[in-house]
């Protein structure tokens, strides 16, 4: 069974409520006024990652709770299922907390091609289960995600 919460099914430990605050609502309307009238569901990406850096400066963790999801889609007058597509296909939002450290592996067929290299964590992170790692010849964009918290 894995262990991976999805929009659809919130992560335990996420708050109950969230609304942008003062400096992050004026930051919105900013990015909202980008686009013209009827089409301003084009700056859910832009408002995720809005809450996602206010989520950071609350609570020290940059991630995507149900609710912070659901504030973005009642903003911008979409449906929630809407938000948690975006937000679940695109990596850059997590919606559950990650560890301090965070690396992503490259699993497309042109990295093997080119030869996978070693990797390893950043540096002052925890050793890790990671034994391959990107091409910079290959440009590649999908990846596995390791993540661990550093320790105490």
């Amino acid at each position: 069974m894995t262990d991976r919460s999805t929009p659809a099914q919130a992560y335990h430990g996420g708050p109950a409520t969230f609304a942008f605050s003062e400096a992050y609502r004026k930051a919105a309307e900013k990015q909202i006024a980008k686009y013209p009238p009827g089409k301003q569901a084009s700056a859910v990406k832009a408002l995720l990652d809005l809450a996602m850096r206010q989520m950071e400066e609350e609570t020290g963790a940059r991630w995507l709770p149900r609710a912070a999801m659901d504030h973005v889609a009642a903003v911008l007058g979409m449906p929630p299922i809407r938000v948690y597509e975006v937000a679940s296909f695109y990596s850059m939002f997590k919606t559950r907390p990650v560890g301090r450290y965070h690396l992503q592996v490259c699993t497309t067929t042109p990295a093997g091609c080119a030869g996978r290299t070693p990797c390893s964590p950043p540096a002052g992170a925890p050793q890790a289960a990671c034994q391959t790692g990107p091409s910079a010849r290959t440009g590649c964009s999908r990846s596995r995600r390791w993540s661990a918290s550093a320790p105490a």
